[in-house]
């Protein structure tokens, strides 16, 4: 620039040397090529930034006045530096197919507790006068699991204070089931040296089932005896004879020996053995004397009672099971 006007100065005086004032003025400097680009970038970024700035928004924010309906399932947001590590139980297994945990294992089955057998503590002081033997029985095993015998020979009936005794199929052949009450027992029940000190049993028996098959062989038949401790036995039978009479007698040891025979419409006795000082028993039924006392074991020796009933197809009811002690 500064020489376009040294040119047209000198042309100027070699045309007509007319004098022409000429004002000099101060020039800036000529920007170098790093200047030049940095004024040239700031410059585009201001024009830049002003027409974005005038343009209208792209993407304008939208606001919603609507509420989400109740049934929406709010979602939770993490955050980058949370991190979730479910918990597995060990016996639980994740199923990708089903998304969802299912176990497998089969926990072991519940097995049903099963009550012990409740044992009333033995008798330390000795009892004396009538004792219900069928009531301290119920007492001392309710469950009957401890009984010297199988539970099915002899248990509680259905109705309080009436228990049964035999099998209702019937068994092959003339034999003999027999309750027994041992010393050690009747210790537990009545205290002390019981079996020494027993001194009358009775009871009342009552015919509930019995095969008709079993008459004619003289197979129905039940009854209430005392053992010494010699294996001696004396014992009150009744035999069923026709269905509306029976025959009652003395069993000593396997022999039954017939004494009366009685009409009855529900072959129903009550039966009883009384010792005596002389070591003889008596028998009674319904009261009255059967036959002579017979003689089974010393005065203070121990005796086991029982109870017995043909083997297989008859069952009796057996009810006031009482016991009289010294």
């Amino acid at each position: 620039v500064a020489a376009v006007f040294l040119a047209i100065a000198a042309g100027g005086q070699g045309a007509g040397d007319h004098a022409i004032a000429v004002t000099w003025a101060t020039l800036t400097p000529t920007l170098n090529e790093q200047q030049i680009v940095a004024a040239t970038s700031g410059a585009i970024e201001t024009a830049t930034a002003a027409s974005i700035g005038a343009l209208p928004s792209a993407s304008p924010t939208l606001t919603s006045t609507e509420t989400p309906p109740p049934s929406a399932t709010p979602t939770a947001t993490l955050t980058p530096t949370d991190t979730v590590v479910p918990t597995l139980d060990p016996g639980i297994e994740f199923n990708p197919t089903a998304d969802l945990f299912v176990p497998t294992h089969t926990p072991p089955p519940t097995e049903t507790p099963v009550a012990p057998a409740i044992v009333a503590s033995p008798v330390t002081d000795p009892l004396h006068g009538r004792q219900n033997i069928l009531l301290a029985l119920e007492q001392y095993a309710p469950g009957g699991d401890v009984y010297p015998w199988p539970s099915e020979w002899f248990h509680p009936g259905e109705l309080s204070g009436n228990w049964l005794m035999g099998l209702a199929p019937v068994d092959a052949g003339d034999n003999i089931l027999r309750v027994a009450l041992p010393p050690d027992l009747l210790s537990r029940l009545f205290g002390p040296d019981a079996s020494s000190r027993l001194r009358r049993i009775e009871t009342t028996l009552s015919l509930r089932e019995y095969d008709p098959a079993l008459i004619p062989a003289g197979e129905v038949y039940f009854g209430l005896g005392l053992q010494g401790i010699d294996e001696s036995r004396v014992a009150v039978q009744t035999e069923l004879v026709r269905q509306d009479a029976i025959n009652v007698g003395a069993r000593v040891g396997d022999e039954f020996r017939a004494r009366t025979t009685l009409p009855v419409s529900d072959a129903r006795v009550n039966v009883a053995l009384e010792r005596y000082d002389d070591g003889t028993v008596g028998l009674q039924v319904n009261g009255q004397p059967l036959g002579q006392p017979r003689f089974l074991t010393a005065p203070n020796a121990p005796v086991t009672p029982f109870l017995f009933v043909q083997q297989g197809g008859v069952v009796v009811s057996v009810t006031d099971l009482i016991a009289v002690f010294d």
